[in-house]
Parts: C-alpha cells; structure tokens; sequence
C-alpha cells in the first residue's frame, strides 16, 4: 500500500484530506506539483521507519525467544545439580554414619589399648625392679666368688676338708648362670614390650588418619552448596531481564502508533526504543555468560566431588 501511495505521489495525481478554517469543514484537495519533493522524503522516512521497527521488533522477538531457551536449558540443569547435591547429601549421610560408628570403635580400642600399655608400663616398671635387684644379686656373687678364689689361692689348713670348697664352687656356678638366664629372659621381655607398643601407636596413627579421611567429604559438600545457592541468583536476576524485555516489547507492538507524529515519531522510535532494547539485550547477555561459567565451575566442582568419592571407597574396598 506505501509503495502505491508512493507511485501515485511520483504521477502527481496524490490527494490528501485536510481541514480548511474558511469552509469550516472537510474534503479533498490535490496536492501541488512544488510539494510533491516534500511529501515524497517525508514518506520515504515513515517507510525506513516503519521497516526499521519491523527488523527491530523481529530481532527483539527471536532474541527473547533464545533467552528463553538457554533460560529453560539452564533451570533443567539447575535441577540436575540439586538432585544431584541431594544424592551426594544422602551418601554423606552416610558415610558420617559410618565414621561415626568407625570412630567410636576406634575411641573403644583406643581405650583398650591404652589400659593395655598401662599395664604394660607397670609390668614393666617391675620387671626393672627386678632388673636392679638381680644386679645387685649378681654383684654380691660376683663379690663372693672373687672372696672365694682368694680363699682357694691360700694353702688351706691341715685340718679343713677338700671336698667343701669345690662344692661350694659349683653351688656359686649354677647360682650365677641362673640370675644370668634370668637376666636374658628380663631383656627379651623387654625387648617384646617396646615393640608391642611401637605396632601399637602406628596402628593407632593409621587410623587417625583413616578418620581424617572420612571427615574429608563434607567440607566438600558443604562447597558445593553454597555454589548452588549462588547459581540461584543470577537465574533470578536473569527472569527478571527477561521480564523487561517482554515489557518493552510489548509497549511497542503497533509500529503505526510509534510512527503517527510525520515530525517527530521516526525520530523518537529509531533513537531511544534501539538504544533501550540493546542496553537490556547486552544486559542479559553479561548475565547469561556470567550464569555459564558459574555452571562450569559447579560442573568441575561435583566432578572433583565424585572422584574424591570414588577414590574414598576404592580405598576402603581394599583395606
């Protein structure tokens, strides 16, 4: 219809229903051939206009319909991350179940242990008293023997018997080579307690750091929350830009109306409306980038999550 109106104009055959203030009324008048430039620019610009607002409107329209796709898209995986955080929560759960129990076996051998070691110290501390008292023992022997051997080195009397002194000497051997086998069973005794408990405190340290290890997963967990309840955010700040758009499209629906005023509405809609839509449009995109790489790096969080799990149980599988 422009384009006829257009050709008409070019034929110098265009009428235009105006209002005249001496008839006091309406009708037809045709337009002159000196103003025929005029009109034809001024319609030449309504067309541009009007074409612009279309492209406008169209790029406006598959733009939001994106943002919504990639907003759809990004909800669903949202949802994925929380069910798959409600899955990782449950086997938590679990698993300070079961370092729970695991630590109070340890805190009952633990006690156990240390009952034992006390006990162990005190046979030990005995079996030191004894040590010292076979010493002194020893010395006195020592002391006799040497009285002895000074006494055999003397010329004995005509009266003293020779059978007395080789059976004293004999009962001394066999009284020295008993305090000296009991001697060596004090040491290995001793020898045995000192690596019960050296197997004993490395047992126990192996399990504390088996518990450590059980408490490791939580703090991960507990990370990987809050990164959840962080992506929520910029999911909501996206809505709402989305909900903009809808506004500022939808009060621009009638290109007709924008372009109404021939002086100043073309103006107005390729000045203000494009510079608004494209501030709002960039808007969502920063948003949109930004909700992307938060959803990356939750991704790679929760993978490194699963491979702390699985590198947990397989240890555990073996032991």
């Amino acid at each position: 219809m422009v384009i006829a109106a257009y050709g008409k104009v070019r034929a110098g055959s265009v009428r235009y229903h105006h209002h005249t203030e001496e008839e006091g009324g309406q009708g037809w008048s045709v337009l002159p051939r000196r103003h025929h430039g005029h009109f034809s620019l001024l319609l030449c610009l309504v067309v541009r206009g009007s074409l612009g607002l279309s492209q406008l409107l169209w790029s406006s329209k598959r733009s939001k319909t994106l943002l919504k796709t990639q907003l759809k898209q990004s909800l669903q995986e949202r949802a994925l991350l929380k069910a798959h955080v409600t899955q990782m929560k449950e086997s938590l759960q679990q698993v300070q179940l079961e370092r729970d129990e695991y630590a109070e076996h340890i805190k009952g051998e633990r006690a156990r242990w240390q009952e034992r070691m006390r006990q162990m110290s005190q046979e030990l501390w005995t079996l030191k008293k004894e040590k010292q008292h076979n010493m002194h023992r020893v010395e006195e022997l020592e002391r006799s023997l040497s009285q002895f051997n000074n006494q055999m080195a003397e010329p004995l009397p005509p009266e003293s018997p020779a059978v007395a002194p080789e059976e004293e000497l004999q009962h001394l051997r066999k009284e020295l080579e008993r305090v000296s086998a009991e001697l060596q069973a004090q040491v290995k005794n001793n020898q045995h307690v000192s690596l019960l408990n050296q197997a004993q405190k490395e047992r126990l340290r192996r399990q504390e750091e088996r518990l450590q290890q059980l408490a490791e997963p939580q703090s991960g967990v507990e990370e990987l929350n809050k990164s959840a309840l962080h992506l929520e955010q910029p999911v909501e700040g996206l809505q709402e830009k989305l909900r903009e758009v809808e506004t500022v499209t939808s009060t621009h629906k009638e290109p007709e109306a924008a372009v109404s005023a021939p002086g100043t509405g073309g103006e107005s809609v390729s000045g203000e409306i494009p510079r608004a839509l494209q501030e709002v449009m960039e808007k969502l995109e920063r948003g949109l980038m930004d909700l992307l790489e938060e959803k990356a790096d939750l991704r790679e969080r929760v993978e490194k999550l699963e491979h702390q799990f699985i590198q947990y149980w397989r240890k555990r599988c073996h032991q």
